[in-house]
């Protein structure tokens, strides 16, 4: 019987000795683990970060493009006004023309 129980704690050793390898094997795996939970943590992080940045540049864009379009607006209202003035001048220079021509018609012997 103690040679059955020999036998016994022999195998239980083994098995003991394979789990005491098992254990280290899933140490260093969640060691592992570890530093790349904090790797992406970190990348997280930054990802957090760059999203907060890309938030600010886009409201920034935004801001810069409304006031574009109010520029653009004003310019069109100013292109309008000058195209008034230009045909103002038009008329202008068509009745100098034509005072001009009376007065050459006026002046000939």
């Amino acid at each position: 019987m103690y040679t059955d129980c020999d036998a016994m704690y022999t195998d239980c050793d083994a098995m003991y000795t394979d789990c005491d390898a098992m254990y280290t094997d899933c140490n260093a795996m969640y060691t592992d683990c570890d530093v790349v939970n904090t790797d992406c943590n970190a990348m997280y992080t930054d990802c957090d970060v760059m999203y907060t940045d890309c938030d600010v540049m886009y409201t920034d864009c935004d801001v810069m493009y409304t006031e574009c379009d109010v520029m653009y607006t004003e310019c069109d209202v100013m292109y309008t006004d000058c195209d008034a003035m230009y045909t103002d001048c038009d008329v202008m220079y068509t009745n100098h023309d034509a005072m001009y021509t009376d007065c050459d018609v006026m002046h000939a012997p």
